[in-house]
């Protein structure tokens, strides 16, 4: 198995110092990408339970998102703490209203109402605050992405809140400032530790840093030395066609994962999750992807931490993880069809900085998402190695379409048909 949770002998001094802070007031750890707040947060839980005398079954970890809370448990199942205490913090809101409140949960178009079940826990738990004082300490990682409710409910539940902060990577705008935060949970600014960038490679973090504002560039770009011998650039891939696309997309996971490199695959939206992990599937791959609402019954590989197979993600779902190597095809307008500029810029920051040692970028030549072309990535430059790819001729020949009734073996390729609309790839743009 790939190793990819630090241990605590590995911490930086910066890192150890926040794990081993005072539980006797809140804390808000704050850091850019790559500084390792996720791993901080493990390692603090894995501290408090044991050498702060807290008792170990009484205490919750909460995210924002699923597949960052499975990241978390095969972790705390390493450090030999109950994996099941990590949960995001609806599901966890659900679970306390049925218990207390009962009847039928709110709902909306979309499903369950989170809002409204927020709204009702926090009244509970207000009203009779020692009753529901439950937890010892209570961890929250990208809590940027909470809002002022959520926070409002850990103050009366957790005797000790430890939560990680960072502004850079908020993508949901209901999330609570730094400000509204540090008020309701009685932090002060002088106990917020600052953690210096480790993660990302100089040239990913170059990279990145083209998607935030000019005052935070340099600060990011400069926060961390560059490796030893780094030498392989970011790489964007203008491919000739879907095919072309796909192909390569195929070719560089076999590539990277034959050097036992971790690898997260991210896309726009949640349904091209799926279609794509499917199509490597059939180019031979074994990748696993979370399916969403419309595809529980689907047949490709679960995410599992413990293993190291190349996971297939949506954006908001890869935030808190780490990869050696970050892929993101499909960079089309199609992949983010109500995302405002500013959206997307956030979005792409994160999936970027997903990545320890590389990052790999494709798109359609002709139906490039705009935003690359403003930040000037469709031709190589310093920092950013271009390739352009040529209509597939030869070689394998991948089979694109999702239903059984077309799946077959790879056969030899001939130069490619137009893909016919009933193929999933074609009818995502």
């Amino acid at each position: 198995m790939i190793d990819w949770f630090v241990p605590r002998s590995a911490l930086t001094a910066d890192q150890l110092c926040a794990v081993e802070l005072s539980p006797h007031e809140n804390r808000a750890v704050s850091g850019p990408p790559g500084s390792g707040k996720t791993l901080v947060l493990l390692h603090r839980a894995d501290y408090l339970a044991r050498r702060a005398g807290f008792g170990p079954m009484q205490f919750r970890v909460f995210t924002f998102g699923t597949v960052l809370a499975d990241y978390m448990r095969t972790a705390l199942e390493l450090l030999g703490l109950p994996a099941a205490w990590v949960v995001t913090f609806d599901h966890w809101c659900m679970e306390i209203y049925r218990r207390e409140i009962g009847g039928v949960l709110p709902w909306d178009e979309r499903g369950p109402d989170f809002a409204a079940v927020r709204r009702a826990v926090r009244r509970l738990v207000q009203e009779a605050p020692r009753k529901y004082a439950l937890y010892d300490f209570a961890l929250v990682d990208e809590g940027q992405d909470l809002d002022r409710e959520a926070y409002e409910i850990l103050a009366v539940v957790a005797r000790h809140v430890t939560v990680g902060l960072d502004y850079q990577q908020q993508i949901f705008e209901h999330g609570s400032p730094a400000s509204e935060v540090y008020k309701i949970l009685g932090v002060s600014k002088g106990s917020v530790a600052l953690l210096k960038s480790q993660r990302c490679r100089p040239w990913v973090r170059s990279l990145a840093a083209r998607l935030l504002a000019p005052a935070e560039r340099e600060g990011f770009v400069d926060e961390a030395p560059a490796a030893p011998g780094e030498r392989e650039q970011p790489l964007l891939y203008r491919a000739a066609d879907v095919w072309d696309e796909v192909a390569r997309l195929a070719e560089v996971v076999k590539t990277r994962t034959a050097r036992n490199e971790s690898v997260g695959i991210l896309l726009g939206l949640n349904r091209h999750v799926q279609v794509y992990a499917q199509a490597l599937t059939d180019a031979g791959l074994t990748v696993e992807a979370r399916p969403d609402r419309a595809e529980r019954r689907s047949s490709l590989p679960i995410i599992d931490f413990a293993s190291d197979n190349p996971k297939v993600l949506a954006y908001p779902s890869a935030k808190g993880l780490s990869f050696d190597t970050v892929l993101l095809p499909r960079l089309s307008a199609s992949s983010f069809p109500r995302a405002s500029a500013t959206r997307q810029r956030q979005l792409l920051f994160v999936a970027l900085t997903r990545a320890r040692r590389w990052v790999y970028l494709s798109a359609q030549r002709g139906r490039e998402l705009p935003l690359l072309a403003e930040l000037g990535m469709l031709a190589s430059s310093p920092g950013l190695t271009v390739q352009e790819g040529v209509p597939p001729g030869g070689g394998i020949q991948l089979n694109l379409y999702a239903g059984p009734e077309h799946r077959h073996e790879a056969k030899p390729r001939q130069p490619a048909p137009p893909l016919p609309r009933a193929d999933p790839l074609t009818d995502l743009f």
